[in-house]
């Protein structure tokens, strides 16, 4: 039932993605805490529009997206790729994702998985975190 012209429909499809302001900030906390974040998106160029147009890029230590990387999600083959380009054991990484088999594909790859719910359920992240130790610097 869609109409109007591939530029239509995709200026509307983009119109619908909308950051979520409390968890752009959850995620600038935990990497000012030394945590290093990354977005893993199975989304085509269009992340990279988003970016032009809100900015957000900037909050993230790494930016994987599978269109760059010529894998998505599906392909469990990119967890082990990522884990190497991040230098971390699979257990160090934590992966927040709204579909249930990509959680399931990241903990086969031995990594922490959260399936994301909610605002709520996004917040009892930190808790699982462990606590970084903070440096001291003397003057």
């Amino acid at each position: 039932g869609l109409s109007g012209s591939d530029a239509e429909l995709t200026t509307r499809i983009l119109q619908g993605f909308v950051l979520r302001p409390w968890m752009i900030e959850r995620v600038r906390q935990w990497r000012a805490q030394g945590y290093i974040t990354a977005i893993l998106s199975d989304q085509m160029h269009w992340l990279d529009w988003l970016n032009e147009r809100d900015h957000f890029f900037d909050y993230f230590n790494h930016v994987f997206n599978s269109y760059h990387m010529g894998k998505g999600k599906r392909d469990p083959g990119l967890f082990d790729d990522i884990t190497g380009q991040l230098a971390l054991a699979p257990a160090e990484i934590l992966f927040v994702d709204d579909i249930r088999s990509n959680v399931e594909r990241a903990q086969a790859a031995g990594w922490q998985a959260v399936l994301y719910v909610d605002k709520t359920s996004f917040e009892e992240i930190s808790a699982m975190l462990p606590e970084k130790e903070q440096d001291t610097c003397s003057d």
